[in-house]
This record gives C-alpha cells, structure tokens and sequence, in this order.
C-alpha cells in the first residue's frame, strides 16, 4: 500500500517541478498509452480508421481488477484506520527512507489519512457555494479528457472543467494511476473529479479524501457511463436500475465531502425505463448541487439524437435544482436553441467539443468562426506544448503526447470548414463527406487515415518512432443511422 502511496507522492512532487523534471509521465496516460499500444494493430496507416466516435469512455479505458469490485467490500478498503497504518508502517517508512522527498510525502499522506480515520477532518480549503447557472460545462472524457485538452478549452472560454473518470476503489486503494487523474491546471478555476463506484461506503470513503486532501471544487458521480465492464460491476448507469442504491450513495458522499456533490445521468437503462425526471426531484432534496442529464439511456449509446424534450421535463420536475442539459451541441446556433426553447441552467459538451474545442468561444459570442488551417494547427502545437509540460519533454513523454494527439485527431478530422458546409451549422450526427480542403493543410487535417494523422504528428513532433504503432481507441461508429 505504501508502495503505491509513495509512487503518488513522487508524482505529486514531480508535478510541481518544471516540465524538464516531471519527465515521467503520469501514470494514467502513460498506461493508456501502454494499453494502446497492446492492442494497436500491425501498422498505423494500414487502413482507413472508421470515421465515427465512440462513447466517453471504452473497455479499453477501465482496468479490471480481479477481487477488487466495489459492488462488494474490498479488503484493500475495509477501514480508513488500516489503510492509514499501512501508510506508515515501520518497515515501509525503513524502506522510503531512500528517496527523502517520497518518504516525507508518504508522511503526510498517512497523517493525513490517519486523521481521516479517527474523525479528525482536515479542511485542505473552505466549502465554497459555486453559481451553476448559465454556465459552459466540458463533460468529464476519458483518455481525451486529458489536462493539456481541458487547459486548451479554458482558453476557448469554457466555464467548468472535470477529470476524466476516476474508479472511487483504485482510488481508495491508493493507486498512483488513478490519483494523477485528480491533478488540476491553475487556469482550471472551477474543477472537478468524477467519480465511478456502485459500493456506498467506498463511495463516501472516496468523496471523503478527495474533498479533503485535493485542490477540487466539486465531485461528480458517473451514473452515467455505458460500458459493459462498468455496468456488469453496478457502477456507472448501471445505477440507474438501482435508484435507491443512487441516493444512499449521494446521501453518504453529502454527508462526507466539503465539496459540493452533482451527479451526471443518462436518461434511464432503456428506453422503457426513464427514469430520470423522478430520480432529479429526489437527488434534489438530498441536496446535490447540480444533475447533468445526457438525452440518450444506456442501450441508446449514440444511436439515436438526444432528447431534448425529455430532457426540458425533467429540468422543469426540480426547478430549484441547477440541471444542464447535454446531448449533440456542436455550434452556437444548437446551444442558443436550447437555452431558448428548455429550463436547463446551463450546457455540457462532449463530442462536439473534441471535434471544434472553439465552439465555446462560438456559443459566447454568438458566431460562426471559420477557422482556418493555420489557426487550427496552431492550437495543435499549443496541445503539444501542453502536453510536453505536463508528460515530459523525454522520449517517453513526446511519445505520450503524440498519441494523445492521435487519439484527439480521431474526433478533429470530423470538422468540417464552416466556408464548404452547404446548410450552417455542420450538425454532429450528420456523416460528413471527403472533401479537398482550401489549402494542402486542411485537407490533410480532413483526412480519416491514421497514417496522415502521423504526418501532421510528425509536423509537431519530429519523426515517429519506427516499432510505434497506433490504433484509436475510439473507433465506433456514433452518426444517427
């Protein structure tokens, strides 16, 4: 356990270094880039990548651990007291004692903890009341979600920015991987960290050290991610079946978390079984601070458009509760419709910020922007100097970055310059068509071939390695049949 304590304690101190000295990568990305490169077919250009999106999140994404579902009680995760005492276990202490700076880190921590266990509450940073209205919200997006991409749509105005999704066990369990996933950019000024679990007193445990000993402003309950592995565990939407296990684990977390606690749902497991517009007038009078509903239930995936009727009905079921609506909102002129014509407080986006990230600045001043090649591989080099900061200047860390660009590059090519859209806006379920771009750049940019995202890889990066091999993750299709 301190193994794993003092591996995150390395890594927090790494992060507060210079990029130079924060060579190895966070633990998540680097492991997704592992995980990639497993299961990466022969050649990155091979084959024309499909030109669809998958969901949020993949199998690829969640690491199944054998003994470790928190639908039941792990032991890793029985007391807060005996994950303290292993912190500072006399022979673990003797062996940290090597490295001075992952030892006083380990320290704290099991100080830290140890004071979670016996009641005694360490307040890291007041409770604050955070104004949900009328904001831009980007949805938590694993893998892609990543640091570098949330500190580039900050600077494309968005209001509130969340972790991709954290497994509340692994979390408990103090896996360095999983923690990294907390880690906040200043520019981030209202962040949080979603949450995955289905078991209530990990849950809380979760909401407990995170409120306490992390720089966050709210914590967010996935009820919401559609993966089988995630479900089979009764997490994510699989809770949407489990209604009242739901609102034990929201009451657990209130109880716990000086942070505010929201929760993002789908509209129910299938499409006879909404249950959403009863499940937010009860989440709201436990007292969570804002409920974002995806228009689609579980078994929908991206097959058909969002609700947003239905999604209207259940905004107007709490009034008094801030509830966002998100589902397919990819311009200025989607997200001014909806505003209009539903009650919801405010907007996330999903996909429709992974294809175009400048629609937040579309949806703030009311405009269509034709951005051009040259600004587009601007932003490109932008995510590239973000993503070197924060993974490492090394090899490891341009190779990390390269295939988080990669996978980013699977939603970009998607885009459409406004100037050649026949009828504006260009509308996310509405497969487009090849076309030459105004110049050799936007052209390539259009391209659905991994072997071209290399190319403009390589424009940013140097040369790509010659046993590197690429296959997105995020390959299924998500265009309306």
């Amino acid at each position: 356990m301190l193994r794993n304590l003092s591996r995150q304690g390395q890594q927090q101190s790494q992060s507060a270094t210079t990029a130079d000295a924060s060579a190895s990568a966070p633990a998540t990305e680097a492991a997704a880039a592992a995980a990639i490169s497993s299961e990466a077919a022969p050649a990155a250009g091979a084959s024309a990548v499909d030109d669809g999106a998958a969901d949020t999140h993949t199998d690829m994404d969640i690491d199944p651990q054998p003994g470790c579902d928190d639908s039941e009680a792990c032991p890793a995760v029985e007391t807060s007291a005996s994950l303290a005492a292993s912190i500072i276990a006399p022979e673990d202490a003797a062996a940290g004692a090597a490295d001075s700076e992952s030892a006083a880190t380990a320290a704290r921590m099991g100080e830290a903890l140890l004071s979670h266990s016996t009641g005694e509450r360490v307040h890291l940073r007041e409770k604050k009341l955070i104004d949900f209205r009328n904001k831009l919200y980007l949805a938590p997006l694993t893998t892609v979600g990543n640091l570098p991409y949330r500190r580039l749509c900050k600077e494309f105005g968005v209001d509130i920015t969340c972790s991709e999704m954290a497994m509340a066990v692994k979390l408990i369990q103090g896996e360095a991987q999983e923690w990294a996933l907390t880690k906040r950019h200043a520019s981030e000024d209202i962040f949080g960290v979603q949450l995955c679990g289905g078991n209530v007193e990990v849950m809380g445990n979760a909401a407990e050290l995170l409120s306490n000993h992390c720089e966050l402003d709210f914590i967010d309950v996935n009820c919401g991610c559609p993966i089988d592995l995630v479900v089979e565990r009764g997490q994510g939407s699989a809770l949407l079946s489990r209604p009242s296990r739901l609102e034990t684990i929201a009451k657990g977390m209130l109880q716990v978390s000086t942070v505010p606690i929201t929760i993002k749902l789908r509209t129910g497991f299938s499409e006879d079984r909404l249950v959403a517009h009863t499940l937010i007038p009860r989440l709201a009078n436990l007292g969570v601070s804002l409920v974002t509903l995806h228009g689609r239930t579980r078994a929908q995936r991206y097959s058909r458009l969002a609700d947003w009727q239905y999604i209207n009905q259940c905004a107007e079921a709490a009034p008094t509760l801030p509830v966002y609506g998100n589902g397919d909102i990819m311009s200025y002129q989607e997200a001014m419709e909806h505003r209009e014509k539903t009650k919801v407080s405010g907007l996330m986006l999903a996909r429709g910020a992974l294809i175009k990230p400048w629609v937040f600045t579309e949806i703030k001043e009311s405009r269509t922007w034709d951005i051009s090649s040259g600004e587009r591989f601007d932003m490109l080099k932008k995510f590239v100097n973000y993503g070197l900061e924060h993974w490492g200047s090394d090899t490891r860390g341009v190779e990390t970055t390269r295939r988080f660009l990669l996978e980013w590059q699977s939603f970009l090519c998607r885009y459409v310059p406004a100037e050649l859209v026949e009828v504006l806006p260009q509308r996310i379920h509405e497969r487009p068509q090849p076309f030459y771009g105004r110049n050799d750049l936007e052209t390539l940019m259009a391209s659905r071939n991994a072997a071209d995202w290399l190319k403009l890889s390589e424009m940013l990066l140097g040369p790509v390695p010659g046993d590197f091999n690429f296959q997105p993750k995020h390959i299924a299709n998500s265009y309306s049949g």
